[in-house]
């Protein structure tokens, strides 16, 4: 004869088990849905890996979406963490002129945009 307090933790660890596997199986169905998501909306596959996106605009602008956080930043070099490695941009007189949580816009002479892994 098994006692309560045996008879509630089997129950428990059962319950938990179904609880484990129903959170897998959504977070796969999530996987599948963003995938699918970005391919209605046809976005690069890059967003969805979370890797950064560098937008060189000329010599005069870049910006960078997807980035974890500044590192250094001076006149003639500002360097960025990414998911992929250090991002370094180079040139003269450069500013940041938008810093949010999604993206750096840098403004100046830009004469080398360089990533380190």
């Amino acid at each position: 004869m098994k006692r309560p307090d045996v008879k509630k933790r089997a129950e428990k660890g059962i319950i938990y088990d179904n609880v484990r596997k129903v959170e897998k199986g959504w977070r796969e169905s999530a996987v599948s849905y963003t995938e699918r998501i970005t391919q209605k909306l046809r976005l690069p596959p890059d967003i969805l890996a979370g890797n950064p996106l560098v937008h060189l605009l000329g010599r005069g602008s870049v910006v960078v979406e997807n980035y974890k956080k500044l590192i250094d930043y001076q006149e003639a070099c500002i360097r960025i963490l990414t998911t992929i490695g250090s991002l370094y941009i180079r040139g003269e007189h450069l500013r940041i002129v938008l810093y949010t949580r999604d993206e750096i816009k840098i403004v100046g002479r830009i004469n080398e945009v360089e990533v380190k892994t």
